[in-house]
């Protein structure tokens, strides 16, 4: 995508200018090599944190091409979907489409750096002292199997989206969208239960980001305030304030967890360097380190003199 808009602006920028087949291919070998490389820099430092910006960032991109290539104009009277029908032109179809199957692998990717974060977390939870009297808080534990399924989910219904238009099989379409929104709210409705070491802050961001769906699904079903495109831009914008108000989160509890972990290694160490250096002080036999063989043969002598 970043590819299409350098190479549209190099048009843009030299108008008319016509090159053979060998310069032609030259260019795009070396935009190739360059993308590739960046493409790799950016691979080796991606986290869960980076890659869902890039999500977004991504996402964004796709779906604003597809709104500029519909032939339709007046696509955004009927639904998102609609600008991955032909009736919205070719250019459309494949952009929007390709954005959502794209879209939904990188969420997959996504997902493996939650779990193996969520993991971490799960191997040092430690329940709240204030829970500890509640017998139900012993058996709440993160549940990073449990969030990576529903994310998998999530991430499957979008491909599945892009894989089937809604003009080729409506119902199924909806069956799709239907799986992805089970799994967003599957995670909201249970984060109490699912991510037990989380601030209090955050499960009360769930609980408001239901209440926003209901919301916006009350303003357009029951007060046809605006028409399911509004409806569709409003759960779009939750889901994703959500999701990242939750990756900051995990982020920060997981520097939390090791700063923490640093901190008791170091104070094990300086407790074992004490130890030892204790078993090792010749104070500990009665014997002054600083004084010198003839202090030690002098003061015997004075005893002697003194026990004479």
């Amino acid at each position: 995508m970043i590819l299409m808009v350098a190479f549209h602006l190099m048009q843009q920028a030299f108008f008319g200018l016509r090159v053979d087949m060998l310069a032609g291919s030259l260019l795009v070998s070396g935009a190739t090599g360059v993308s590739a490389y960046l493409c790799l820099v950016a691979t080796a430092r991606t986290n869960a944190e980076t890659l869902s910006v890039v999500l977004g960032i991504f996402m964004a991109s796709g779906v604003v091409i597809s709104m500029l290539l519909a032939e339709d104009r007046g696509w955004w009277q009927s639904m998102f979907s609609s600008l991955g029908t032909y009736d919205a032109g070719i250019g459309s179809f494949w952009t929007f489409n390709t954005t959502l199957v794209v879209s939904g692998l990188v969420l997959m990717a996504f997902t493996e750096f939650m779990t193996r974060d969520l993991a971490k977390l799960s191997r040092t939870y430690r329940c709240r002292p204030s829970l500890e009297k509640y017998r139900i808080a012993k058996h709440l534990r993160p549940r990073p199997g449990v969030v990576r399924w529903c994310l998998l989910a999530v991430a499957l219904g979008v491909i599945l989206i892009g894989v089937v238009p809604v003009n080729v099989a409506p119902e199924v379409h909806a069956a799709f969208v239907r799986l992805a929104a089970a799994g967003m709210m599957l995670l909201l409705t249970g984060t109490t239960v699912l991510l037990p070491g989380y601030p209090v802050v955050f499960h009360l961001m769930s609980l408001t980001a239901l209440g926003a769906l209901w919301l916006a699904f009350l303003l357009w079903q029951e007060w046809n305030y605006y028409n399911l495109t509004g409806f569709e831009l409003a759960v779009v914008a939750i889901l994703f304030t959500w999701i990242s108000v939750f990756i900051r989160t995990t982020s920060a509890l997981i520097h939390d967890k090791q700063q923490q972990l640093r901190k008791e290694k170091r104070t094990r160490r300086r407790a074992q360097r004490e130890q030892l250096a204790g078993a090792q002080d010749p104070a500990a036999a009665n014997i002054d380190p600083h004084s010198s063989h003839g202090e030690i043969r002098r003061n015997g002598e004075d005893a002697g003199f003194q026990s004479r």
